[in-house]
């Protein structure tokens, strides 16, 4: 009722506002934030929503929902709020002479995303407005406005968000999603078939709603940091016992899913989680610890069910040993990634400026490897398609929101850590897989709530 009544008072004072700058004073920054929200969340459930689809599809026309459908509309939605959020919130910061230089200092990511946005128009505009930059192709869907849309959208709105309560409710309702697919998943292996979970050409892989397992292990990575980190720092018991199951449903999920590059990146992930909370808090945090043996207890009691586990273990050492050994000949290591990494290497030599453009290398490459059309590396798919000044670019954006925590470690607060540990991982996982439509703004949704300091005037 008491936040009812505040928002009839705050919508009769904007309404009956008399000039643009009493306008501007009856939008709080807390409105501007609940926008932000706003533009996010519906991305944050979109797993969810896609599940929903899929049932009622499925009820109704005995056939599957298309994921790009959903994700569409949700980007509809936030290109909407998002700009709207954008220029509330710079011409509020202008009536309260928050300077530009004071903004660049607050949140140097978003300037940094900005040139690189800037860059990959130019690198656009030099290789071509071709169809796939401008709509881009059947199955990823991601063209230069997807991109912008990333970084300008999900990363600026979610930067922006201080109030811990609204972080609290997008990294819980991401928990919840998580929990709901994963039951839904258990029942799928284990019970029966879900038809929705069958992704024609792929039936013997675990995909979930997603395309391909890969992709489900990036969501999955993020289900695994974001419950462990919480379960560790949150106080409410029940969120607590939430966080747990989600901890260990994900983690026996992931196991099943077999994808080699997500387990890592979860298992650096829990120890980056560890040096962060040491750094926070001068002292060994023993529940990170504790998370980080359950994972490991995990991995090995799943292992006499699933043998996928030491094997994915000895190739990866066998790979690492192969590529110190003799990188030349060492095509197949990284399920043959290494040898499409060197390929992909000679085409950013080509144009090392502002590469070939978005997807520019794919029918070279899928000719080279009979395999793929990207990279299979976030960084090195950067610099192919914007050049390598745009993936250094990129690179220092990540790493000034994880150095301004650093910088303002005494400071952070739960939810930004948890954040921090999701996109830590997100990142990691990203050096061995290839950005889509429906996973990549999780990465900087949880990067922008991640961002500490200074949000605004």
């Amino acid at each position: 009722m008491k936040f009812a009544e505040n928002a009839k008072l705050r919508y009769k004072a904007i309404t009956q506002s008399k000039n643009i700058t009493e306008l501007f004073e009856n939008i709080s920054w807390g409105m501007i934030e609940k926008l932000a929200f706003l533009t996010v969340v519906f991305f944050i459930v979109s797993p969810v929503t896609q599940i929903l689809n899929n049932i009622y599809s499925y009820a109704v026309y005995d056939i599957g929902y298309i994921y790009y459908s959903t994700i569409e509309s949700v980007n509809r939605i936030a290109d909407i709020l998002g700009i709207l959020t954008i220029l509330l919130y710079a011409i509020k910061n202008r009536f309260e002479k928050y300077r530009l230089n004071s903004f660049i200092r607050d949140n140097r990511a978003a300037v940094f995303f900005t040139v690189f946005s800037a860059l990959m128009i130019i690198s656009t505009l030099i290789n071509g407005f071709t169809d796939i930059s401008l709509y881009g192709d059947s199955l990823r869907h991601e063209s230069l406005f997807s991109y912008l849309r990333y970084f300008l959208i999900y990363y600026f709105c979610s930067s922006i968000i201080g109030n811990q309560k609204i972080k609290a409710v997008l990294e819980y309702l991401f928990i919840f999603g998580s929990i709901f697919m994963g039951i839904l998943i258990l029942y799928h292996i284990y019970v029966s078939h879900i038809s929705f979970f069958l992704f024609p050409s792929r039936e013997k892989s675990l995909t979930s709603i997603f395309i391909h397992f890969n992709h489900y292990g990036y969501y999955l990575v993020l289900s695994v940091l974001l419950s462990s980190s919480l379960f560790i720092l949150e106080k409410n018991r029940i969120l607590k016992s939430l966080c747990m199951i989600s901890f260990i449903l994900n983690n026996v999920i992931l196991i099943v899913n077999n994808s080699l590059g997500s387990s890592l990146a979860c298992f650096l992930g829990l120890i980056f989680n560890i040096i962060v909370l040491f750094i926070c808090n001068k002292k060994i945090n023993i529940k990170s610890v504790l998370m980080f043996v359950l994972f490991i207890v995990i991995y090995a009691v799943m292992s006499n069910w699933y043998d996928t586990i030491l094997t994915n273990i000895f190739s990866l050492f066998t790979d690492v040993g192969e590529i110190i050994k003799n990188p030349e000949k060492a095509d197949s290591a990284g399920t043959g990634r290494w040898k499409i990494w060197k390929i992909v290497m000679g085409y950013i030599k080509e144009k090392p400026f502002f590469g070939h453009g978005v997807d520019g290398i794919a029918d070279r490459l899928f000719e080279a490897t009979n395999d793929t059309e990207r990279a299979h590396n976030a960084f090195l798919q950067c610099a192919a398609f914007f050049g390598i000044p745009s993936a250094v670019i990129y690179i220092c954006g990540l790493m000034s929101v994880y150095l301004k925590g650093l910088k303002h470690k005494h400071e952070l607060d739960i939810y930004t850590i948890t954040a921090l540990v999701a996109a830590f991982g997100y990142i990691v996982s990203s050096c061995f897989g290839n950005s889509m439509f429906y996973t990549s703004p999780f990465l900087f949704i949880f990067l922008g709530l991640g961002l500490t300091g200074k949000k605004h005037g």
